[in-house]
């Protein structure tokens, strides 16, 4: 049984997320401002690509720890709320 539905939670974080890594990827290619990575600054082409792939990782990440977690928590509340509770 899924307490939390992981679309809800996907959608939640992406329009949350996606917006600033989206500013911060074209800040990159026009190399206002660059992303490091490896201690290296990124920009143009490679900082745009390399700015979305870590927005988009960055969303199922979050998606997946706080579902599990979630999840798992109302699991347990629900099993201890209904052997000791009652």
């Amino acid at each position: 049984m899924s307490y939390f539905k992981f679309r809800s939670l996907f959608l939640a974080y992406a329009f949350a997320i996606l917006p600033l890594g989206i500013i911060l990827s074209f800040l990159a290619l026009f190399e206002i401002i660059p992303i490091n990575y490896n201690n290296d600054n990124i920009v143009g082409l490679q900082g745009l690509i390399i700015g979305l792939i870590f927005t988009l990782s960055g969303v199922i990440m979050f998606t997946v720890i706080n579902w599990l977690y979630l999840n798992v928590g109302c699991f347990l509340y629900n099993y201890f709320r209904k052997h000791f509770m009652d």
